[in-house]
């Protein structure tokens, strides 16, 4: 049995446009200038990490929590 888990961060969607901000602050313009690789991950990005962990290429992997986030996360 393997067991991993999939931690996006800013996905494209209709919640995270949602989210109240403070008058004057411009969501997507933070966001552009945020992510490492870019603008926001689309839903399609997360589902391509789950379809990857569930298939024969990921046989051996195990035990990770894998960020789909477009580098907002890293060091």
């Amino acid at each position: 049995m393997r067991v991993n888990a999939i931690c996006p961060t800013g996905v494209k969607t209709a919640m995270h446009g949602s989210v109240a901000l403070p008058d004057g602050v411009d969501m997507a313009l933070v966001m552009r200038n945020s992510p490492k690789l870019g603008d926001l991950c689309e839903p399609e990005d997360v589902a391509a990490a789950v379809a990857f962990l569930a298939s024969d290429d990921a046989r051996k992997i195990t035990g990770i929590a894998l960020p789909v986030d477009a580098g907002q996360t890293a060091g």
